[in-house]
């Protein structure tokens, strides 16, 4: 390493030193002719070739590739099947649920009507 003492004995302190350095700021190394045509030269070779335009797709074919391709739109067309099928003809309990949500009595019979009278006559019969 250096000594600050050294330097001050060769009669070099920072203010001269200082003076060295801002001539060397204000000028600084200009590259060869050599340099910058190598440098163009590697940057016309590493150019991109321009890209053709592609030919628009129709709506269809961008909508389809938006909502994820064949996967996607298979669980979508199931969903939808379903919920015609459903719409279409709805569960029993799906019709008690809904009116229980929308405030209306129900009654609701877990046996069979013919199956309670066939009950009832044989309470009636006194054998």
């Amino acid at each position: 390493m250096t000594d600050d003492r050294s330097a001050k004995d060769r009669g070099l302190d920072d203010g001269a030193l200082e003076v060295f350095f801002d001539a060397a700021r204000r000028t600084g190394p200009a590259p060869s002719d050599d340099l910058l045509r190598r440098v163009m030269a590697d940057a016309a070779q590493s150019a991109q070739p321009a890209v053709s335009a592609r030919p628009a797709l129709p709506w269809w074919r961008s909508a389809w590739a938006s909502l994820g391709g064949w996967p996607s739109m298979a669980g979508l067309c199931t969903a939808t099947i379903a919920g015609i099928l459903i719409g279409y003809s709805p569960p029993a309990a799906l019709d008690v649920l809904l009116a229980d949500l929308q405030g209306e009595q129900v009654a609701s019979f877990l046996v069979d009507d013919a199956f309670l009278t066939v009950f009832e006559t044989d309470l009636m019969t006194d054998d």
